[in-house]
């Protein structure tokens, strides 16, 4: 039987687009000896039931395709001339008839048909799928490019090509890491000739390199290429999608440099700034307050409870401020604390509340001044004033001491007697 002529090629004005073509092997009486297995489905051929059938009675077999029978009618006539090869085209459908040899004499017909309107109608239908891809391509806000095995650029959008400034003639065609884009550096030609190269083993690959457009403007650029498979799992190509991070990069570098100016000004406070979570765990604090805990480092302290450090008679009232700050409150606080060596120390507090993105209280900021020394001056006047008031009311005779409008201020003990 003669093999499924289906995927014959015909007119391939559209990608893929195949002519439907069927075959029929005559003898020299016009009997069938072989049929094509399109045309079997087609008339309602099964096994050898066909052969030695008269042409007409095949012609009889067409079910609803009347163009069909027309063009074997009509041949008919034809087969049963002298004639050795004889072409044309009805209703849509393009013929061809050759005598054959299968001995030594030339005593049978070959009968070739291409359905010329199912080709058109399938080519349309390709290019409308065409012109949509094509629509789909150039309405991306990326970069989008088809390559070939070996990196050659076969098809670009439009948004690549206007926002270079480029044509398509002076890229496709090209390995696409010898492009204008990219023949600047020979770094980035590197980069993207790996990436394109992963890609067509099967891989997807991502990369960021500077690329060049018509200006001689350079930008940043981040990629990816994936491979492209066939029904039969086959890499036939590659695939790239990319887009300008310039901005986004140029953004980044600044919150970059300003979260370096304000660490600077952090560590460069006297007094100590931590960061606290709303379970008391420490998350950041300055050298100066490192130093106040006396600890060698931030990750010897980092994760613990700051609650530790203070003395324990004042942890509750600490960590209801601590609460207070997270419920949006700003707290000022005096409490003693422990460092990590066993030295206490009287700390003065301030702590603010720090909102994240959806305007919940995220962390607590606190800075704290060790207020040791100050204490101890407040205590040593208040112990000097005690050592006072106990020698004035020791003595026999009265004291007392009035103010600028005579008002009394203090009497000791044997005055108020």
């Amino acid at each position: 039987m003669i093999s499924d002529s289906r995927n014959t090629p015909g007119d391939n004005g559209a990608s893929g687009v195949h002519a439907p073509s069927y075959a029929i092997l005559l003898d020299s009486d016009l009997a069938a000896l072989h049929l094509s297995q399109n045309l079997c489905e087609i008339i309602g051929a099964r096994g050898a039931t066909f052969r030695g059938q008269a042409l007409s009675k095949l012609i009889e077999r067409c079910p609803e395709s009347q163009r069909l029978r027309q063009v074997l009618g009509s041949l008919d006539g034809i087969l049963k001339s002298d004639q050795t090869s004889v072409d044309g085209d009805a209703d849509g459908i393009q013929w061809l008839v050759e005598r054959v040899a299968l001995g030594d004499e030339f005593d049978s017909w070959m009968l070739t048909l291409v359905d010329l309107r199912t080709l058109l109608a399938q080519r349309e239908e390709a290019l409308q799928r065409e012109s949509e891809t094509r629509q789909i391509m150039d309405s991306m806000i990326g970069f989008f490019g088809r390559f070939g095995l070996d990196g050659t650029l076969l098809d670009i959008n439009k948004t690549s090509l206007d926002f270079t400034g480029l044509s398509r003639e002076e890229v496709i065609g090209k390995k696409f890491w010898e492009t204008y884009w990219w023949n600047h550096s020979a770094d980035a030609q590197e980069i993207v000739s790996q990436a394109i190269a992963k890609a067509a083993t099967g891989e997807v690959a991502t990369f960021e390199a500077t690329a060049r457009t018509a200006g001689d403007v350079y930008f940043e650029a981040f990629a990816s290429c994936a491979p492209v498979f066939d029904l039969g799992g086959s890499i036939t190509g590659v695939v790239g999608f990319g887009i300008d991070i310039s901005t986004r990069n140029q953004a980044q570098r600044a919150l970059e440099a300003e979260r370096a100016k304000l660490r600077t000004i952090v560590d460069s406070e006297p007094e100590c700034v931590k960061l606290v979570g709303k379970d008391l765990s420490l998350i950041d604090m300055n050298p100066a307050g490192l130093a106040m805990v006396a600890a060698d480092s931030l990750d010897q302290v980092r994760g613990r409870a700051v609650s530790d450090l203070v003395a324990p008679r004042d942890r509750d009232a600490y960590a209801k401020g601590v609460a207070a700050v997270f419920r949006g409150e700003t707290v000022n606080q005096t409490f003693e604390m422990v460092d990590l060596k066993g030295q206490r120390h009287w700390m003065e507090q301030r702590s603010v509340p720090l909102r994240g993105p959806d305007g919940e209280v995220a962390q607590m900021l606190a800075v704290t001044r060790d207020v040791t020394a100050r204490v101890a001056a407040e205590q040593a006047l208040i112990d000097s004033e005690l050592r006072y008031r106990l020698l004035a009311d020791t003595v026999p005779v009265g004291i007392f001491r009035t103010d600028a409008q005579g008002l009394n201020i203090y009497s000791n003990a044997r005055c108020i007697e």
